[in-house]
């Protein structure tokens, strides 16, 4: 395998990683529902034009940008994760806030059906253990 398709490989791995961190990170975190979040985006993209038309933003384009040399894995992390989490936050069905208090919800939810179906299943079984037990102890 080559150099090449190595680091081409290590960056595509990078960017899943990324993209999944950057995806739950969002959802979590996410400052206002996607619909709100877009409309800000769009708003942000009006100013910005026109600061391009204004020559506003020729500072930005003055120097040339420093050479960067680092490993592909943490470049592919990097961007998978600033596009996931971009898309996520332009998608987000509620805020971050509001799905937090979702999911303990959920999580309460949970586990008191885990401990209903424990508190069954030790209710289901309890007299079978006890006459297995018995068993077990003439046995020895």
């Amino acid at each position: 395998m080559s150099k090449d398709t190595n680091n081409t490989q290590n960056f595509l791995v990078g960017t899943l990683v990324g993209g999944l961190v950057g995806t739950v990170a969002a959802l979590l975190l996410a400052p206002k529902s996607g619909s709100e979040l877009r409309q800000d985006v769009s708003d942000k993209y009006e100013d910005f034009t026109d600061m391009i038309e204004n020559g506003e933003l020729n500072r930005f384009w003055s120097e040339p940008e420093p050479e960067i040399n680092t490993s592909s894995v943490v470049w592919g992390t990097v961007a998978g994760g600033i596009l996931a989490a971009a898309a996520t936050l332009l998608l987000a069905p509620k805020t971050g806030k509001a799905l937090r208090k979702d999911l303990m919800g959920l999580t309460d939810y949970s586990k008191d059906q885990i401990v209903d179906t424990v508190n069954d299943l030790a209710a289901r079984y309890r007299k079978p253990l006890k006459a297995g037990r018995k068993i077990l102890r003439k046995k020895h």
